[in-house]
């Protein structure tokens, strides 16, 4: 913390540590204890802080309150394309998963079907030995 940093928070936030952000506000206040000249920029901050809170808080206009809420930032909807993005990417997931499915399980009827052929099905001797 320097003496140009402690001059800008006792400008921006007035004189009163609680005001100050709190990352700053410990090494603004050491800042204050070890250098005797703070002193006078500290109270000085502090009697134009009471000088504000004396004098009276006009009530916003109604115009001022019509023009900060017309300059915020409106919501939008959420945009119909990304919805049907997502609808369409969970269409083909579900497409892609099912005849993957499908797959697995028609490949295990074939090897099923292979078994039952190889070893119940009847059995040829046409080699030697063989009545025919």
């Amino acid at each position: 913390m320097d003496e140009t940093r402690f001059r800008a928070l006792l400008n921006a936030y007035g004189g009163d540590p609680r005001r100050w952000p709190d990352a700053e506000r410990a090494a603004a206040l050491a800042f204050a204890a070890a250098h005797t000249a703070s002193e006078a920029l500290l109270e000085a901050a502090q009697t134009l802080d009471a000088a504000l809170d004396l004098g009276d808080r006009p009530a916003p206009s109604d115009l001022l309150a019509r023009r900060i809420l017309a300059s915020a930032p409106q919501r939008q909807a959420p945009s119909l394309r990304f919805a049907y993005g997502g609808l369409a990417a969970a269409l083909c997931i579900g497409v892609l998963l099912g005849f993957g499915g499908m797959r697995a399980i028609s490949e295990g009827r074939e090897a099923e079907a292979l078994f039952t052929a190889a070893f119940d099905g009847p059995i040829a001797l046409d080699g030697p030995g063989a009545d025919g």
